[in-house]
């Protein structure tokens, strides 16, 4: 794949690289843009991945070069948010790597919160919590998990992170976190992935590190618009979504069962937590247009059949699913026992109620 750097400087040294995908977000990338030109520690490089043509973000970038020299643009052509990532980590010459996407943002202290924790100490990553942020300007905190601050130790930080992995979703996203570069691998980056990438990357990246510091405090804002592209899939992209999640959990899964750090009631909640997560993507069929009751049926059948979905169902105890607070308990426990007709009567049931209360 071919892409163009158009802007190339020079440094001694440098703290933070901050890497930023873009593809179409003209609406949202000079605030994305701004945060990161304001940030209060200055010795950092901002590497803005243009992916595909795109005139408006370019020239929105190109004002940013124009007035701050720590600017910098790559062109590639519609390679994905990954391959962007990617290029902009070939790209760094900091001594840390943090990812923002381009229609997010982050506090302006959140780089000089990091290297003031960085100063004494020789962390691999270290971890912040995030603000989502609607289209309708609603503010949802989610902070780091409170129970640790420090983990240190390679075994450690696998235990800790994989279980908070499959509990808080604090370590889901590639974003939130300010990375040290030599920890990260190309190989990180699976480029066959249209989702869950993240997911991917970091549990790989979590094999690769000894320590990482959290910080409790909300620095990165990530902007959830309800009328985005993941509310309106279509059928292939549906499909194809739920086989790169279902290859991203079995990759995990592989590692885990075979390593004895794990025990068997750690495996156990592991195995309901996939479970669920399945069960969501398979149910992202209700958010297709055009697709018919029948074709929805259909679509969950077959998924309900596929290998690595029957395994883990296998592996399910079923008082999980008794005990769980979630809505969608009763979908789980009629996927559970084959109702599938049933499952997608509540799935829908509860679709209407959260458009209702909207």
């Amino acid at each position: 794949m071919l892409y163009k750097l158009l802007i190339v400087y020079q440094v001694n040294y440098l703290k933070f690289s901050i890497i930023i995908p873009i593809y179409k977000s003209e609406k949202y990338l000079k605030r994305c843009l701004d945060s990161l030109m304001n940030q209060t520690y200055k010795d950092i490089e901002i590497i803005c991945i243009l992916d595909g043509e795109d005139e408006i973000c370019e020239n929105i970038v190109k004002e940013f070069i124009h007035i701050d020299n720590r600017f910098k643009m790559i062109k590639q052509i519609n390679s994905g948010a990954n391959f962007s990532r990617k290029v902009g980590f070939q790209n760094s010459l900091g001594e840390y790597v943090t990812f923002v996407d381009s229609d997010d943002w982050i506090s302006v202290d959140t780089l000089e919160k990091c290297a003031k924790s960085l100063e004494n100490n020789d962390f691999d990553l270290v971890k912040f919590g995030y603000v989502k942020v609607n289209n309708k300007n609603k503010y949802i905190y989610f902070p780091i998990t409170k129970a640790f601050t420090l983990i240190q130790g390679k075994q450690e930080v696998k235990n800790i992170v994989i279980n908070n992995m499959f509990k808080n979703y604090d370590f889901n996203q590639m974003w939130g976190q300010v990375i040290k570069k030599s920890k990260i691998r190309e190989n990180f980056f699976n480029m066959d992935l249209t989702i869950a990438e993240d997911l991917y990357f970091n549990y790989n990246l979590i094999n690769s590190i000894d320590s990482i510091l959290l910080i409790e405090d909300c620095c990165y804002y990530y902007y959830f618009n309800n009328n985005s592209i993941t509310k309106t899939k279509n059928k292939v992209r549906l499909l194809g979504d739920f086989n790169d999640i279902t290859y991203v959990y079995q990759k995990i899964l592989e590692d885990i069962e075979s390593d004895s750090l794990f025990q068997k009631d750690q495996l156990n909640y592991i195995y309901y937590f996939v479970y669920k997560e399945l069960i969501f993507y398979i149910f992202r069929c209700l958010n297709v247009t055009g697709l018919s009751y029948k074709d929805k049926i259909n679509f969950i059948l077959k998924q309900a059949q596929t290998d690595f979905y029957l395994r883990i169902k296998q592996r399910v105890k079923y008082d999980f699913i008794r005990n769980d607070k979630n809505g969608y308990r009763l979908v789980f426990k009629e996927m559970y026992n084959n109702h599938i007709k049933k499952a997608l009567c509540y799935a829908m049931l509860i679709e209407i109620f959260v458009k209702i209360k909207k």
